[in-house]
């Protein structure tokens, strides 16, 4: 079987265009770990969401919203040295990416979770502080899931009145 050059070159092409999309689509996941990183560590909440709704209840907090970007926080936590604080998130995503951040007082980023499916993460608090945690997307199209922070007695943890005010 003999390929002519132009059907090669044709496939070359093909093959190039698609690993680029590929690659500027799903191979380049840095980039929202460094802008989450620069979003997060700002001190005013920036957000817009078409439509949401909360429920606090044991379990957690319920969460579900269409069209959500920008940053947010959604919890404050007053922690002493050496306290473990574990953050607990399970959220399906119709379409693009949600995380999560964890940020001191002075609004460091302490540790931050790609909500890619259920996910726990255990922290040991280093300063007597208040912790912020703090959720972001750039293009989260519509979700829903929940979020659950166990501690010890040393955390105090305080829910915002209300998610999206």
């Amino acid at each position: 079987m003999k390929i002519s050059i132009k059907s090669l070159s044709i496939i070359l092409v093909l093959v190039a265009v698609f690993g680029i999309i590929y690659f500027l689509k799903f191979g380049n996941n840095t980039k929202l770990i460094n802008k989450q990183d620069s979003i997060l560590t700002s001190k005013e909440d920036k957000f817009s969401i078409k439509e949401f709704k909360t429920d606090d209840n044991n379990d957690g907090e319920e969460i579900s919203f269409i069209k959500f970007k920008g940053v947010k926080t959604l919890n404050e936590i007053r922690a002493n040295k050496d306290s473990v604080l574990e953050i607990i998130s399970d959220f399906t995503l119709s379409r693009g990416e949600i995380d999560w951040g964890l940020v001191d007082s002075d609004y460091n980023v302490v540790n931050s979770i790609n909500n890619e499916s259920k996910e726990s993460r255990k922290f040991k608090i280093e300063k007597n502080r208040t912790y912020f945690l703090r959720i972001y997307s750039k293009n989260a199209e519509g979700g829903k899931g929940k979020i659950k922070i166990n501690s010890n007695d040393e955390v105090e943890v305080i829910h915002k009145e209300t998610f999206w005010d």
